[in-house]
């Protein structure tokens, strides 16, 4: 944010990002940090889904098969001369609360498993009981009822919320964990999709090294290093596959461009050996260049 002539010690950016980039770790160990610019995060963003110069996307369905293999995809990376900011994106982590129904202990008490969630539904989530209306406006607001903080605020509150059975005698009211399995696991904070499949990012930049041989050599090491399970794809975006996509064009257009010069010439000077003569001072051209 200031001025280069303000740089503590050089006016070499890639000197200060390595030296704060030292700092940081020193402080805060275990702690991943990543360098970037934010006008460019959002354009790769708008370009790739990701942000981040060069990213991989790796595709698949289970989030944890997909997290392991994205870590060791990681650890093949951070091998590469050149590649820096390497990170994976968080999709685990959040603290979920999972409730099983036990179908067979349900239909020992004539409970179906909508009759089960249908009750946590409205215990935990609460459901609309009518509307209040603002006097002189069509404005409305539900009003939503639910039990109290302390019924359900943790796994083991929940598994004693009660559920109605009737019986010859009347109703009997039994605890949920009779009917479910309530267990507190690490649930996905955020899942990426694009096409309707889900994938995981990882994320990275090439450094003091040209980006074509960079990824080809990442490429050649995660061949060998990492198995992918099946089902499981990884597709590279980013700066390469703009690069990928320019020599695409490119092996099209030059060739193209060159034939049009060429009849361009042949129109004009109405000579073949003429128009040869002319064009051979494309390899010069392309020499120098």
């Amino acid at each position: 944010l200031k001025p280069v002539s303000q740089w503590p010690g050089t006016h070499d950016k890639d000197k200060i990002t390595t030296e704060l980039l030292e700092q940081l770790h020193a402080k805060f160990p275990g702690v991943e940090f990543n360098f970037s610019q934010y006008l460019q995060d959002n354009v790769a963003e708008a370009v790739s889904g990701v942000k981040g110069e060069n990213s991989i996307k790796l595709y698949g369905n289970d989030l944890v098969e997909l997290t392991e293999t994205a870590n060791k995809i990681k650890s093949v990376l951070a091998t590469v001369r050149g590649i820096t900011d390497l990170s994976v994106f968080t999709s685990l982590g959040q603290p979920t609360i999972q409730i099983d129904v036990d179908r067979v202990r349900a239909a020992r008490y004539g409970l179906s498993p909508g009759d089960i969630n249908a009750m946590i539904r409205v215990a935990v989530g609460g459901e609309s009981a009518g509307y209040v209306y603002e006097p002189g406006s069509d404005r409305r607001f539900p009003i939503v009822v639910r039990l109290a903080p302390q019924y359900r605020q943790s796994a083991e509150a929940i598994s004693k919320l009660t559920i109605g059975v009737a019986g010859p005698k009347g109703v009997t009211q039994i605890p949920l964990s009779e009917v479910a399995d309530i267990k507190l696991i690490s649930g996905a904070s955020y899942i990426y999709r694009e096409q309707q499949q889900r994938y995981l990012p990882i994320k990275f930049s090439v450094r003091d090294r040209d980006l074509g041989s960079t990824i080809e050599e990442a490429r050649q090491r995660i061949a060998a290093q990492v198995q992918l399970p099946a089902g499981m794809r990884l597709e590279w975006v980013g700066e390469f596959r703009n690069l990928q996509e320019a020599i695409g064009r490119l092996q099209v257009v030059v060739p193209l461009g060159l034939a049009l010069i060429g009849l361009l010439l042949w129109v004009n000077f109405s000579s073949v050996r003429d128009t040869l003569l002319a064009m051979s001072v494309i390899p010069m051209a392309v020499i120098g260049g």
